[in-house]
């Protein structure tokens, strides 16, 4: 009976064990170029569809030929306009600015933003935190940029008992800060629907 007991032990033991093991969880590194479909919100796979997307677009751009080459550039902040939580100026202004950078094609050429971003500053202060467009595109002229682009990122969310979609579209515009003129607008978007599980 003893020695049945002490079986028995043994089982539950490693039952016990086994159970601890499934609950303790595990995690894995996995490649950034593979397709990111757990996250229902913005994903990275998101951010690089969109940044690719503006960055051919605008490299193919029939404006750019108006300009001396290489015609200085700087980026603004991005806004977040849907309702949640996506540092914009992080994900995509980087990952924007990387783009055209590396691409190769002697275009652009970026003026450093932390002295845009300085002189915004100033100037906010100034100004109990509010400035203009025109206001940024004089800044931007002072600090020596050409062309000076502006972004937002919208959102639209749709939801049923079983399903969740969400719709988001990237707009960037550049304005010329000697002429205070729009040059060239585009507007990104993509879709996304997933499934609720039973207990959501």
């Amino acid at each position: 009976m003893k020695v049945r007991r002490g079986k028995i032990s043994l089982v539950g033991l490693a039952l016990a064990c086994l159970l601890l093991a499934g609950c303790a969880g595990s995690s894995k590194y996995q490649s950034t170029d593979q397709i990111d479909d757990l996250t229902v919100g913005v994903s990275d796979t998101d951010v690089k569809l969109l940044a690719n997307k503006i960055i051919t677009n605008l490299l193919a751009a029939d404006f750019i030929a108006r300009y001396e080459k290489p015609v200085t550039i700087s980026l603004l902040p991005i806004v977040n306009s849907t309702s949640e939580f996506v540092n914009t100026d992080a994900l995509f202004g980087d990952k924007i600015t990387e783009a055209i950078i590396n691409s190769g094609s002697g275009t652009f050429e970026f003026v450093d933003r932390k002295l845009l971003d300085e002189s915004i500053k100033e100037a906010q202060l100034a100004a109990d935190g509010l400035i203009s467009d025109a206001e940024a595109t004089r800044l931007g002229r002072a600090a020596g940029v050409k062309l000076l682009m502006a972004g937002e990122l919208t959102s639209i969310r749709t939801n049923t008992r079983s399903k969740d979609q969400r719709y988001y579209k990237l707009s960037l515009r550049l304005v010329d800060t000697e002429r205070n003129t729009i040059v060239w607008i585009a507007n990104e978007e993509i879709r996304k629907l997933s499934s609720k599980g039973w207990m959501q």
